[in-house]
């Protein structure tokens, strides 16, 4: 149940906030696999385990949380805010 909240809880606030995007993929599955056939250029991440492989390939805008404070390096953009998000994209 809080999966699907969290994803439309994301949905809505990009539409509100005019953001437009090709496609959100919610996932359990090998992210790394999936930005691969999606040719992903950037992902939005807040799990370590999924940033530091995927961050392997491409950029990964780590989503700042607790559990995920000392997940640093190379390709990993940290953010505080989907603003802060919205910001960084836009500079890429």
């Amino acid at each position: 149940m809080l999966y699907e909240k969290n994803k439309e809880i994301v949905k809505k606030w990009l539409e509100k906030n005019n953001i437009l995007y090709d496609n959100i993929i919610f996932s359990s599955e090998d992210k790394l696999e999936i930005c691969i056939k999606n040719n992903i250029d950037v992902m939005i991440e807040d799990k370590v385990e999924n940033i530091e492989k995927i961050s392997n390939k491409i950029p990964v805008i780590c989503f700042n949380a607790g559990y995920n404070e000392k997940c640093n390096g190379k390709n990993i953009i940290r953010c505080y805010s989907w603003y802060d998000i919205y910001a960084k994209i836009k500079n890429l």
